[in-house]
């Protein structure tokens, strides 16, 4: 699982690689508090074009996220059977999609 933050002006880009499982997950969260810091007053982008599997502890992850930064979250290149498991759970209503 690779994990990349880029600030881009006034937006966030968070590009996730490979699978996102409960091993994964757990390390991650230094992570995710860098960019609940960087995300502050920003746009949040979350390119998922390369992430190939995510477990509950990575759905977890992504409502954490959400929960902490109040601005506009996006989700952009998430591969079908990832988003069904996202609509399924009923995730999906927290976040904006991008193809």
């Amino acid at each position: 699982m690779d994990v990349s933050i880029e600030q881009n002006g006034d937006k966030v880009v968070c590009t996730l690689s490979g699978r996102l499982n409960t091993e994964v997950a757990t390390g991650l969260l230094c992570q995710v508090d860098e960019l609940i810091a960087q995300s502050q007053g920003k746009q949040l982008i979350i390119d998922c074009s390369e992430l190939e599997y995510i477990s509950s502890s990575g759905l977890r992850l992504f409502l954490k996220i959400r929960k902490q930064i109040s601005g506009t979250i996006s989700v952009k290149g998430m591969k079908p059977d990832i988003k069904q498991i996202l609509t399924l759970t009923k995730i999906d209503e927290f976040f904006e999609f991008e193809d």
